[in-house]
């Protein structure tokens, strides 16, 4: 999936770099409407799954326009770790 890649391609970009810390925004839900939910799901999932593996990455965040951007990457983030750390 494109979105998937986006993430991370970025992350493998940071890390060959030796980039310790990472943001992102939520790729394209802003002009391009790509929908929040499914959005946010996919890429806390490939940042999940890409920190999964052996990485020197220490930090990734998400920065969010808004509260709905916020929510839906809560909820997401909830679905995939529950009890998780989010700060």
């Amino acid at each position: 999936m494109l979105l998937r890649s986006c993430y991370i391609n970025s992350l493998k970009a940071a890390e060959e770099n030796c980039v310790k810390s990472i943001s992102f925004p939520a790729l394209s839900t802003g002009i391009f409407g790509y929908p929040l939910k499914e959005a946010a799901r996919i890429a806390l999932t490939a940042i999940r799954d890409y920190l999964l593996k052996d990485t020197d990455i220490e930090l990734v965040r998400m920065v969010l326009y808004d509260k709905a951007a916020c929510d839906a990457h809560v909820e997401a983030l909830e679905a995939l770790m529950p009890g998780g750390r989010r700060d």
